[in-house]
């Protein structure tokens, strides 16, 4: 478990959400760049979902794994090997399947997208959390540094989620640098967290604002009030779903979500286009 701080700053406006950033770069002992991770619902634990209820069975994630490098590789461009291990896991999160590894980003928007966008928690309060990745590793392995996927110290963790029955590893978790083999992880600026059992980074309780002891994580209130006007400057921003997710599935989500936020305002479909305009486009 880490130590953390609930923030007094609720992130209503741009303004407050700039103010949210200047506690964290002026937090003594605080080093750039933190990791961000937004949640649609702050009840929400720092958990990887492989770890979360119900749960999953011992050795169906290797499973799952295993499978998606196996049949995955036909479907891409540009697959890494199918042996590459480090770069299947990291797929394999951010298309969604359920893994040991915790999705952060180094971009507080990012955040902020994933807290107000959630479709599960659009009615209920999100937070965004900032991890400062540095005193997690420092805490878990007596380093001071982001350490690469692909380093030593973190490959019992990478083989203890293909094969069950790999040496347990010695660490709990670690921050890793992630290994940016798609192209959502380049927009999303990705980073993970990568834990070996089910315990919440934040599962104890939060520092009091007169502690000594220096927070390594903050959590920042985004009111559920608050996320249909954060949406609004989010998109003036250029920060979107085709912005995160720059495939084709992010454009029919996209255009999905659009049709969805419509009907929540209440506004009719007044947007058509006519079928003869692709007749103009050139021809490949």
């Amino acid at each position: 478990m880490a130590m953390w701080k609930q923030s007094l700053i609720p992130i209503t406006t741009l303004g407050f959400f700039q103010a949210a950033l200047a506690e964290v770069n002026s937090t003594k002992g605080w080093r750039n760049p933190p990791f961000w991770r937004g949640h649609g619902d702050e009840s929400w634990g720092l958990r990887p979902e492989i770890f979360r209820e119900p749960g999953y069975a011992e050795g169906e994630e290797g499973s799952m794994l295993v499978n998606l490098a196996m049949r995955g590789f036909v479907r891409m461009a540009n697959p890494p090997p199918i042996r590459d291990r480090v770069a299947w896991i990291h797929l394999a999160q951010h298309y969604g399947l359920p893994t040991r590894l915790l999705d952060w980003s180094m971009s507080p928007l990012v955040a902020l997208y994933f807290a107000v966008y959630d479709e599960t928690g659009h009615d209920r309060d999100g937070c965004i959390w900032a991890l400062h990745p540095y005193a997690l590793n420092f805490q878990h392995q007596g380093i001071d540094a982001i350490v690469s996927a692909t380093s030593h110290r973190i490959e019992p963790l990478i083989n203890a989620a293909f094969d069950n029955e790999a040496p347990t590893p010695d660490v709990s978790v670690a921050a890793i640098m992630a290994a940016e083999t798609d192209l959502r992880m380049l927009v999303q600026q990705a980073a993970f967290t990568i834990h070996s059992n089910a315990e919440n980074l934040a599962d104890n309780s939060p520092l009091g604002d007169s502690a000594a002891r220096m927070p390594m994580l903050y959590k920042f209130l985004v009111p559920a009030a608050a996320k249909g006007s954060l949406k609004g400057w989010m998109k003036v921003a250029g920060i979107s779903r085709i912005s995160l997710f720059p495939d084709l599935i992010g454009l029919v989500d996209e255009m999905k979500e659009a049709i969805r936020e419509d009907r929540r305002r209440g506004i009719a479909f007044d947007r058509p286009v006519q079928p003869e305009l692709l007749l103009d486009l050139p021809q490949q």
